[in-house]
């Protein structure tokens, strides 16, 4: 059981993180703005997402 809460708890993280990652585009493109994410994981994975307006 303890092995399928951690399978669903990261399948929930990478989900989230990327709907972090789609509104951070989205707000990017509305307001022509740069955007910078760095998601940091309990385990001390890095995750970046960055978007350049030219």
């Amino acid at each position: 059981m303890a092995l399928e809460n951690l399978r669903e708890t990261k399948i929930t993280a990478s989900r989230r993180r990327w709907n972090l990652f789609k509104k951070a585009a989205k707000l990017s493109t509305l307001c022509g703005a740069r955007v910078a994410i760095v998601v940091i994981s309990k385990k001390g994975k890095y995750s970046c997402f960055k978007i350049r307006i030219p």
